[in-house]
């Protein structure tokens, strides 16, 4: 089903979301025989509960790729490969990050 513009309008006000987000982006398909289907012969699931967790799978991946584009990530702040005792790791992560040397 489709909103009608009014109701578009209405939510984007709520939301804050402009009313382009909720025409305008491309949904990401999922296939039906995915993964809903993965255990279906021992699932007891209805046929109307499958399609409903297969719609809702869809609105995360759309909503997860329109957020990938919309924003950027932050940069990864962390030392990798560690050998320190686990105290020591932990001031150089709190430092990283510019935290107190002391804080919990």
């Amino acid at each position: 089903m489709e909103p009608s513009d009014d109701l578009v309008q209405r939510i984007s006000g709520v939301t804050g979301f402009p009313r382009k987000y909720f025409r305008e982006f491309d949904q990401v398909l999922i296939p039906e025989g995915s993964f809903v289907k993965f255990r279906s012969r021992r699932s007891k699931l209805s046929a109307r509960d499958r399609s409903y967790v297969l719609q809702m799978a869809q609105v995360g991946v759309t909503l997860y790729e329109h957020m990938a584009q919309e924003f950027k990530r932050f940069p990864d702040l962390l030392p990798s490969g560690l050998e320190e005792d686990p105290e020591e790791a932990a001031l150089t992560i709190r430092k990283a990050l510019g935290a107190s040397p002391n804080s919990a």
